[in-house]
């Protein structure tokens, strides 16, 4: 006699199984990205490397303060403090970075009119400080190729576009692959991508002048351009419609 294969159990109502075999493929709309592509600027290749360790070297006396201040409160839990310890000071370029994507892109929200503007975003936006004020960021620096997912970084050049203003633009500049273990060296972090420097700091003017050539972000918009919506169809799937459970009639 031929050998009959053994019937597979059927699943059980209400399991996974029984919905998976009873769920619907379809197609659900959802957007491409929720930033506009904006073309990131970019410098030459030595201009790049020349800023970066420009920028390093602006940034080593923040590293060597934390790592002094961690030092000393590791010995404060070994010995009694002395009244006759000095206490590192504070560099004079410390209150002119940001560092960390959180951190920059509060402050160029807030130095942002357009986010200041509305009610809805007034609320959510802490406003600027008069010293901010006086000292809008000048310069932004992306380890873009160091930082993943990419989303993580895609708002800053329409953060940056909406921040700069004819008396105060904003450069935004994206630093090469390994920059992110020299930025976080010289702060004396464990892992920083993105740092902005303000207007007006103290022995910034090398870091300026070599971030000078840096083009503006440009919008689509700014050629009076219409930015299309871009719209893609995810491939899922949708339960299927479920039998309504029998009415028990209650017992007398």
């Amino acid at each position: 006699m031929p050998e009959t294969k053994p019937k597979k159990p059927a699943a059980a109502k209400g399991s996974l199984k029984a919905e998976e075999r009873t769920a619907k493929p379809v197609l659900r709309s959802v957007l491409d990205n929720p930033h506009v592509r904006v073309a990131w600027p970019s410098l030459d290749g030595q201009d790049t490397e020349n800023a970066l360790n420009l920028l390093c070297s602006f940034l080593t006396p923040i590293g060597n303060y934390r790592r002094t201040q961690a030092r000393d409160r590791a010995l404060a839990g070994k010995r009694k403090r002395d009244d006759g310890d000095i206490e590192a000071a504070v560099p004079e370029v410390h209150p002119y970075v940001l560092a960390g994507i959180n951190a920059v892109t509060g402050a160029l929200e807030a130095q942002s009119p357009r986010m200041v503007a509305t009610e809805v975003t007034a609320a959510l936006v802490r406003p600027p400080t008069p010293w901010q004020r006086a000292h809008p960021v000048r310069v932004v620096f992306v380890c873009r190729s160091d930082v993943t997912p990419a989303l993580l970084t895609a708002h800053l050049p329409l953060l940056c576009h909406s921040a700069a203003t004819a008396e105060a633009p904003v450069a935004l500049v994206s630093l090469p692959a390994g920059s992110l273990s020299r930025l976080s060296s010289a702060l004396g972090l464990r892992h920083v991508g993105v740092v902005a420097v303000r207007a007006g700091a103290p022995s910034a003017a090398a870091v300026y002048a070599a971030v000078a050539a840096v083009p503006p972000v440009r919008v689509p918009w700014d050629d009076g351009a219409y930015a299309g919506l871009r719209v893609k169809h995810l491939a899922t799937t949708a339960p299927g419609p479920r039998r309504p459970k029998p009415v028990q009639e209650a017992k007398k």
